[in-house]
């Protein structure tokens, strides 16, 4: 199951987003050697406090930790790839409340087996298929 978490439910999720904060740091920071900012043992960056920021966090039951998680940012609005990886693309990106940015999309490091963590990649992607859909979304970036 998908849980979408956004700035009007984001309160209830409070063990669930840290649960998720912890997990992109062991993987992105500790794993993955990135030099993204950390607190305490948190990756946040400013991103993440912006009031438009979404995550979808895969879940098995509705009680249950995170899984997996994704970070989506409208791109009408500041969004990572704009401000910090304008010369990866060959052309402009296109932006607007029509065009999401999805990031951080991260396994729980606890998860073994390529099969279950591809799983759960396809049951976010879905996920993001149908947010988008339901929101006006006529693009994703990643």
């Amino acid at each position: 199951m998908i849980v979408v978490v956004d700035s009007g439910n984001r309160g209830h999720f409070a063990a669930d987003i840290a649960a998720m904060h912890r997990q992109r740091k062991a993987v992105f920071v500790d794993r993955a050697g990135w030099k993204v900012p950390v607190i305490a043992d948190l990756e946040v960056d400013r991103y993440d406090l912006l009031e438009d920021t979404r995550y979808l966090l895969a879940k098995d039951e509705p009680h249950g930790p995170v899984l997996a998680s994704a970070r989506l940012l409208t791109t009408a609005g500041p969004h990572l790839m704009q401000e910090l990886y304008p010369a990866s693309y060959r052309v402009a990106l296109s932006s607007g409340p029509g065009v999401w940015e999805i990031s951080r999309y991260c396994t729980d490091p606890g998860i073994h087996g390529r099969s279950k963590r591809l799983g759960y990649l396809w049951e976010t992607i879905c996920a993001v298929m149908e947010l988008g859909l339901a929101h006006g979304v006529d693009q994703v970036i990643f």
